[in-house]
């Protein structure tokens, strides 16, 4: 059951057809695979229907740093091949700006893959591990018809007694009642559109020893400030070695 899920998750983002007369994500489709070692990997699919307005030469997609260590980009296509991005990024946020600034894409409706692991994006309490994610982000100018996401548990992991939790709408939304699930496959959706500036967030508990908490050492190697001292460190060996040569 659960691979006919994940199947058919992608498989409708392919097969969608309609008027695209208006600019807006038709599908927002998530897969998210959490592992022993603590990190997780998501694959989106984004649908979008543009008229070359607003999405004219791509999209930008926004992943919020809070809490989390470090991201690590994969890979990016639209329509099934490669394509072009460039990352920004602050203290709370890095953008992907998926596209070729140089090249409009054509009207009609897109599909964007992000495929990326992150690190850092667990919760660990006394009797139970959470996984709280925002699958969407709230960051979107445009309204998204359907959003849904499959999750896959590490070996071991069961779910706690009221251990899912989903929301629905603006930053810091409570309610569920735009939401549904399948808790046996762990597969959960929106019923109603997500208008500009709306999310779709999860929270998934389950018993501790499924996934190994990082150790300290691990938590500092693996964040954005190490790694960016080791960036910087590698460009000035660089730059001292080319210096007394």
């Amino acid at each position: 059951m659960k691979k006919i899920i994940l199947s058919l998750l992608f498989l409708l983002s392919f097969s969608w057809c309609c008027a695209c007369d208006t600019e807006k994500i038709l599908r927002f489709d998530v897969l998210t695979q959490i592992s022993a070692d603590s990190s997780v990997t998501v694959r989106e699919r984004i649908l979008v229907c543009s008229t070359s307005k607003e999405i004219k030469r791509g999209i930008f997609r926004t992943l919020a740093k809070k809490g989390l260590d470090r991201y690590e980009i994969l890979s990016v296509s639209r329509d099934g091949q490669k394509e072009e991005f460039s990352k920004t990024e602050d203290s709370k946020t890095l953008t992907l700006r998926i596209g070729n600034p140089e090249k409009i894409i054509s009207k009609g409706v897109h599909a964007y893959d992000i495929h990326y692991r992150v690190f850092g994006a667990l919760r660990y309490h006394k009797n139970f591990d959470e996984f709280y994610w925002n699958l969407t982000g709230n960051d979107w100018k445009f309204e998204i018809e359907k959003a849904a996401v499959h999750v896959a548990l590490p070996k071991g992991a069961s779910l706690v007694k009221n251990g899912v939790s989903l929301y629905a709408g603006r930053s810091g939304a409570k309610g569920s009642e735009r939401t549904a699930q399948s808790v046996e496959n762990l597969f959960f959706y929106t019923t109603t559109p997500l208008a500009p500036g709306e999310g779709f967030t999860i929270s998934l508990a389950w018993n501790k020893g499924a996934v190994t908490e990082p150790t300290l050492t691990e938590k500092i190697k693996s964040t954005w400030l190490f790694s960016s001292v080791m960036q910087c460190w590698e460009k000035m060996k660089a730059y001292i070695k080319n210096f007394y040569k």
